[in-house]
């Protein structure tokens, strides 16, 4: 077997490339252009972020494995994360970004629930360009500053005033979850109070009843002598 292509099968390989040469070369060009509408056309995402601290829960017996102190960051973490990443915060951020201000509490949750309803589409992206994370990337494990990161299409100003929204609407919904142990235990609490009143008033009656009645012919006598 020869090492080396003989000169008429140089000329017969060289003679095929350039008779497809125009096919080839139109191939490329076809995939590159292709690849360049489809980057330009594709809307260019803005990326904003804002941060927030939070305290470590300490372990009370200091003898403790090291390893348990990272846990309760770690669940509080991904609670802020599921309230973050929420419909509901994510809708409220979204209707105030349409033009709902802030004082008009009505139309924020008429808009919020429209945009839940029938604009589910534009919600659900929202949310995917929507991600929490720490110093040391998604792991919650060790960490006691998180970031809400948010991306938003062509608009970089809508991109920062997004991502404030959303941190304001999660601040108050936190707030909110924070108050229901509260309001809960305040409604018990008064319930009881209007129950003891209640109580305190019978045992009233009853002694001025009882004053009244079978203590009245005792005074009288007792007046006489």
């Amino acid at each position: 077997m020869p090492d080396n292509f003989s000169p008429s099968s140089k000329r017969e390989v060289l003679r095929i490339l350039f008779t497809r040469f125009p096919g080839i070369f139109a191939i490329i060009v076809i995939v590159v252009g292709s690849v360049v509408a489809v980057t330009l056309s594709a809307p260019k995402w803005y990326h904003s972020r804002i941060s927030f601290q939070t305290q470590r829960p300490r372990p009370i017996n200091p003898l403790a494995s090291p390893q348990n102190i990272f846990l309760p960051t770690e669940v509080f973490l991904r609670t802020q994360q599921a309230i973050i990443l929420s419909e509901g915060v994510v809708s409220r951020a979204l209707a105030r970004l349409d033009g709902a201000q802030a004082e008009d509490e009505d139309r924020i949750v008429a808009e919020a629930e429209n945009i839940r309803t029938h604009h589910q589409k534009r919600l659900r992206r929202q949310i995917k360009h929507i991600k929490v994370t720490t110093t040391v990337g998604e792991n919650f494990a060790n960490s006691e500053v998180f970031f809400i990161n948010v991306e938003f299409p062509d608009e970089p100003l809508k991109a920062r005033e997004l991502t404030n929204l959303i941190a304001e609407e999660y601040r108050a919904k936190f707030d909110t979850l924070q108050q229901q142990p509260l309001t809960a235990s305040t409604q018990i609490l008064q319930l009881e109070l209007t129950v003891l009143k209640s109580q305190l008033g019978q045992a009233n009656r009853n002694f001025a009843d009882f004053i009244s009645t079978k203590l009245k012919g005792d005074l009288l006598a007792l007046r006489s002598i």
